[in-house]
């Protein structure tokens, strides 16, 4: 085997759809579209004789990277290829000057990353909140508007006293990939709220999702936000709510979301990234934040 590890580009991502029948190439093209948007140079491919058979992706903000899609073809595992990718993706973000290093683990691979130095910190649940099922509180108060590429700049602002970085680059990605809605809640004309949510075939995934529970009642603005993403669509919508407390999902819960039958492991390497906010329902998909 000639092994080589490259930077990822959006071709090589057909070996992973190839491996994958279950994957929605709707949904995982465009988004890995966005990781390669904001920073190429932080995503890795594994090569043997060019032929493409492991990924991983990277992104960096002021002081904390975050991993994510790690994959070896199957006929390719248990060769500790995964743990090779793994060590290349933490030494780019230490050599960005990453403070914090921190993932989304499925359940499976937890022995993988802790070999790698990473630790457990919460376990991240997964909801879905289905049109017939939701049942919102009154948010009769709560003006909800359709996120407008005008507002980026105060949004990130906003965002920021919630997830500590400055996301303002990624939201704009986002903000201009057609596979992304974004609605924005407002309490007396103050921004209390939003949502953003990427279309797949069958479902839409949440995130980011972040209240201001200083606002009003959370699954009041949580009821609003979801009412005009089901207004816009009745697809199925996928939540990821962060455990760090039990009663995080509370709003969640109120409003008829469905606990799924699955949840990641947020894990972490280097100092403790305690980004979880009590207003946050939802960051990123996994590997962005």
């Amino acid at each position: 085997m000639t092994m080589t590890i490259v930077p990822l580009t959006v071709d090589m991502l057909d070996f992973r759809l190839r491996e994958e029948p279950g994957i929605d190439p709707h949904w995982f093209v465009h988004h890995i579209r966005d990781y390669l948007a904001y920073d190429a140079d932080s995503c890795f491919a594994l090569q043997d004789g060019g032929e493409t058979i492991g990924m991983i992706t990277s992104m960096t903000y002021q002081t904390v990277g975050w991993l994510g899609w790690l994959y070896v073809a199957e006929r390719n595992r248990k060769q500790g290829l995964g743990e090779e990718l793994m060590r290349r993706a933490v030494g780019h973000l230490i050599s960005r000057n990453m403070k914090s290093i921190v993932l989304e683990a499925v359940v499976e691979a937890v022995p993988l990353y802790k070999r790698v130095g990473f630790s457990e910190q919460f376990f991240t649940q997964h909801y879905k909140i289905t049109p017939d099922r939701f049942a919102p509180v009154d948010f009769s108060e709560v003006v909800v508007e359709p996120f407008q590429l005008t507002q980026l700049e105060k949004l990130a602002v906003w965002d920021e006293q919630y997830f500590h970085q400055n996301r303002r680059h990624v939201l704009g990605i986002m903000s201009v990939n057609q596979h992304f809605e974004g609605w924005v809640a407002r309490v007396d004309g103050k921004t209390a709220g939003y949502l953003f949510a990427s279309e797949a075939t069958d479902d839409r995934q949440v995130g980011p999702l972040v209240v201001d529970p200083n606002a009003g009642d959370a699954a009041m603005l949580v009821s609003a936000l979801v009412n005009a993403a089901f207004e816009a669509s009745r697809k199925p919508l996928h939540v990821r709510c962060p455990l760090i407390h039990p009663e995080r999902s509370r709003p969640l819960d109120d409003i008829g979301a469905v606990e799924i039958e699955y949840h990641t492991v947020r894990m972490f390497l280097g100092d403790l990234y305690l980004l979880e906010s009590p207003g946050v329902l939802c960051l990123g998909c996994p590997g962005r934040g």
